[in-house]
């Protein structure tokens, strides 16, 4: 997958997966897709690929994904070859009650195929998306400093700064999730007792003005409110003002610049659910 340089303080700070000299481009597709659908689809690509599975191993797999339970998981990696080039197709399934949570990796002619038959089939569920709580430091955690990064510093031209990672240290950081995939984030810095201010949130491109937004801040107040937390605020970005006060936000004090940009200040009174 994209390989990413560590050091959030480098200019080389990007995706190297974007230059065109590391070779074949990977690609990954998820989604929610019904259980016969998914038995459609698989049908649809053994019938189709020039290598296909082991005898047996396609039944045994409809198999194991028709059985899978609410909460329950499975990860297979396959060999196939698809207009004469080889190549892994990797696959995680989550079951839901008549329906799967599912996730392809792949490049090439393979993973194009892949797209043409799973592709019309899925469907990005918000709901199915989950708040997590990673640690600085983790895998988990450079995994969020670079959607932040991509998102919003990089537009800016702006680097991480020796300040900005020392509140990395005190702040608390949360992703929000389908299957393992990372596709919103924010952090959250304690100001007082049940006071808190959220900072750097950001919705990766691809899932951007698709209710994921929404999902992340409904996810985060819940998890807070049930903290004892009774008022957020936070900095917004005036051109994205308008969509935190849909939320419940409401605008403090006067315009002002942070990074270069016009921000205002919004804060909301959360409702407690412990």
């Amino acid at each position: 997958m994209d390989r990413v340089v560590k050091d959030p303080t480098s200019p080389d700070y990007v995706m190297a997966g974007d230059q065109e000299d590391e070779g074949p481009q990977e690609f990954r597709m998820v989604g929610a897709i019904g259980k016969e659908s998914f038995r459609e689809f698989v049908a649809e690509l053994d019938g189709t690929l020039e290598k296909s599975f082991r005898p047996g191993q396609l039944n045994t797999l409809m198999g194991k994904v028709s059985n899978l339970g609410q909460g329950e998981s499975l990860s297979s990696l396959f060999s196939l070859s698809y207009r004469g080039q080889a190549s892994a197709l990797q696959m995680a399934a989550e079951g839901e009650e008549t329906s799967l949570y599912v996730r392809m990796e792949g490049s090439g002619p393979v993973m194009e195929l892949v797209a043409e038959k799973f592709g019309p089939r899925i469907q990005a569920t918000v709901e199915l998306a989950r708040l997590r709580e990673v640690e600085v430091g983790s895998p988990r955690y450079e995994e969020l400093l670079r959607l932040r990064f991509l998102e919003l510093r990089l537009p800016l031209g702006l680097r991480w700064t020796v300040d900005d990672l020392k509140w990395e240290q005190v702040e608390r950081h949360f992703g929000l999730y389908l299957l393992d995939q990372p596709v919103a984030v924010v952090a959250v810095r304690e100001l007082a007792e049940g006071s808190v201010k959220l900072r750097q949130i950001a919705t990766a491109k691809a899932y951007q003005g698709k209710g994921f937004g929404r999902r992340l801040m409904a996810l985060i107040e819940e998890q807070l409110a049930g903290e004892g937390v009774h008022t957020c605020e936070l900095n917004s970005r005036m051109n994205v003002a308008d969509f935190y006060e849909k939320l419940g936000f409401e605008r403090e004090e006067e315009v002002f610049e942070e990074i270069g940009i016009p921000h205002i200040k919004m804060e909301k009174r959360l409702i407690p659910n412990g």
